[in-house]
């Protein structure tokens, strides 16, 4: 076989048979992800923020720095439901474009798999592996903003592997069109979710390292061009979107402020102060992205040893979420946890063993494609791995984008030994993470009735009227639901001085003052995390106008009373 037609045979097509397959199973994960559509929001809590953003249609609730183009662009799509006599709120909406992005990804990611020539069962595994993982099925069913950029990071792949010709002699450097599509590619993801900023250096060090090793016969000055117009493109328009977006909208008056603006949450510098434990706690946020590990404090073990470990930190959601899984269930999640624990172990000692087992890799060297996608893998993996350590290493949020990457970098070398691993260790590993993360993931989070905010707030949910207003002091999720959920008005106790609270409940007479317990006394965990909170003067301040207060509601949640003007 010469040159040319090896390259050739490295460039399978995916057959109608295949196809066939491939189709039974994306109509399958349809229905599955449908069906378990999230009801409980503790795990991805701003999507109810962004729901309401999005139903509000505000210029200024629209575009947040740090997902610049997300609610914008699910406003769009939420105004044709208006114009088709939709009624209520974006969350089915922004659900349902969620999970059609999601089988996109997924389509994309089993097409990559194929493009490089990995074996069909490889390829399958893949998929059903990015499919059955905790963070991007949780999150492929609710309004959240880590699914939709990964649409643009799978196409970046898709075009730089496409880069290669297989009917050319030699690797050939593309035209500028193709470069430019990555550069639009990389700002739209960017525009979707800043994380992805990140996507601009690993494209750019990609091409370089293509250039590097198949094409360093065309010169320096072909390489600086092709990643100069990379980077105008990625780079002019992130930055002219920004821009715009600042002066017009929030009016800032100089580049200065309109930087500033840009870094959202990133304006004080570092989200969580680096430590020698932040590489640990990345592979928890990684392990935790694989597998949701909230049903362990359905032990009883577990829950207090969380308690202990972690006092300041607010764990009653998933307590309650926990609490709610039967021991049958608890059983069923913890075997099919350590059964496919074990076999991925296994997976990965074959993973190791192909790193440094050179000799079998001899097969490999040919197939370009793959190459270049696991220079991309590589690339992404250490720059997207190193900023998550930095920033906020133990939050499946940020993981979501690196486990699919992860993966397909995994078959790339795996698809070595594809001949030696039995096709029964793929279909367990599927079979015993689907049990786990659907038993202690999607269906308890499908459900109202293991949501803690949204019970401990069911009779403000049930009564509360456009002119109440509610005083309490449960944290950034609770306040969201409340927001979400009632239609009157929210005030945290701590966020105004004593003064102004009495004076603002005094002159309330259109609706009722609504007083909860927690305006007290907050839910376990939350009280020392706010750290502007001054209980002392809080307490002194409700307990000046007690004989004016009426018990309307007590449950195991918290304690309701009715101000009464006298």
């Amino acid at each position: 076989m010469n040159n040319i037609d090896s390259k050739r045979a490295n460039t399978k097509t995916v057959s109608r048979h295949e196809y066939y397959w491939l189709t039974i199973s994306l109509v399958g994960i349809i229905f599955l992800y449908l069906l378990t559509l999230s009801k409980n929001h503790t795990e991805g809590e701003d999507s109810i923020y962004y729901i309401m953003q999005v139903t509000d249609g505000s210029a200024d609730k629209l575009f947040h720095p740090n997902h610049l183009l997300f609610n914008y662009l699910h406003r769009i799509i939420y105004n044709v439901w208006i114009w088709l006599g939709y009624t209520r709120t974006a969350e089915l909406s922004m659900q349902l474009v969620t999970v059609v992005t999601a089988i996109i990804c997924l389509f994309l990611i089993y097409s990559l798999a194929k493009k490089i020539s990995l074996h069909n069962r490889t390829a399958l595994f893949l998929t059903g592996l990015v499919t059955t993982s905790y963070g991007f099925w949780i999150y492929s069913v609710q309004g959240e903003t880590y699914i939709p950029p990964l649409l643009f990071v799978l196409l970046s792949g898709y075009q730089l592997v496409n880069l290669y010709n297989p009917h050319a002699q030699n690797f050939v450097m593309p035209k500028l069109f193709p470069i430019i599509r990555l550069g639009i590619y990389a700002a739209l993801a960017t525009l979707i979710h800043q994380q992805h900023v990140f996507l601009i250096p690993v494209i750019a060090l990609t091409l370089f390292e293509i250039w590097r090793k198949f094409h360093r016969h065309t010169g320096i000055a072909f390489l600086v061009s092709r990643i100069s117009v990379f980077l105008g493109t990625a780079i002019s328009i992130v930055g002219t979107t920004y821009l715009y977006v600042s002066y017009t909208i929030f009016n800032t008056t100089n580049l200065s402020e309109a930087i500033l603006w840009a870094k959202g949450s990133a304006r004080g510098g570092l989200f969580t102060p680096f430590s020698w434990t932040s590489p640990l706690k990345a592979v928890v946020g990684m392990i935790k992205t694989v597998w949701g590990t909230n049903f362990l404090f359905g032990y009883q073990w577990f829950s207090k040893f969380a308690q202990s470990m972690f006092p300041n930190k607010l764990i009653v959601e998933e307590q309650y979420l926990a609490d709610s899984i039967s021991n049958y269930r608890l059983l069923i999640i913890s075997v099919s946890m350590v059964i496919s624990g074990i076999i991925a172990g296994i997976l990965l000692a074959r993973l190791a063993q192909s790193i440094f087992i050179k000799k079998n890799r001899a097969k490999d060297n040919d197939n370009l494609p793959r190459k270049i996608l696991s220079i991309f893998c590589i690339w992404f993996l250490a720059i997207y791995g190193g900023a998550i350590i930095l920033w906020e290493p133990d939050n499946i949020e940020f993981w979501i984008a690196v486990t699919p990457i992860f993966y397909l970098w995994i078959a790339i070398q795996l698809n070595i030994w594809a001949d030696n691993i039995k096709p029964a260790l793929y279909f367990i590993l599927l079979v015993t993470m689907f049990l786990a993360n659907l038993l202690g993931g999607a269906l308890p989070y499908s459900s109202r009735q293991t949501d803690y905010w949204y019970q401990a707030n069911a009779f403000l949910i049930a009564r509360t009227t456009k002119s109440d207003l509610i005083i309490t002091e449960c944290g950034y999720i609770c306040t969201g639901y409340l927001e979400f959920y009632t239609d009157g008005t929210i005030l945290p106790a701590s966020s105004i001085d004593s003064g102004k609270l009495v004076k603002t409940i005094q002159e309330h007479h259109q609706g009722n003052v609504i007083i909860s317990s927690w305006a007290l006394t907050p839910p376990p965990g939350l009280g020392n995390q706010l750290e502007t909170r001054n209980d002392r003067e809080i307490l002194a301040t409700i307990d000046s106008f007690k004989d004016n207060l009426v018990e309307i509601h007590r449950d195991k949640f918290q304690t309701l009373w009715q101000f009464k003007h006298k």
